[in-house]
């Protein structure tokens, strides 16, 4: 468990180093652009696409689709 001001919060070790910023794709090469109405959007413009750094971000993008997506490290 990791303390941050007065928040307890759990915390995986490997979640607090630095990560490296990924964008995140569908099957059918589209881009995650970010969240509408709590549901994914995905989009086919590269420029829309947004960065994510922790892995609990991604696991919790797959949790939310019925396809396949997948990590490309920028």
């Amino acid at each position: 468990m990791a303390k941050f001001g007065s928040i307890w919060c759990n915390i995986e070790e490997d979640e607090l180093d630095p990560v490296k910023n990924y964008i995140v794709l569908n099957d059918q090469a589209e881009v995650f652009s970010g969240l509408k109405g709590g549901y994914p959007v995905f989009s086919l413009e590269f420029e829309e696409a947004k960065p994510l750094g922790r892995k609990a971000q991604f696991r919790t993008l797959e949790g939310m689709v019925n396809f396949p997506i997948f990590k490309e490290y920028i």
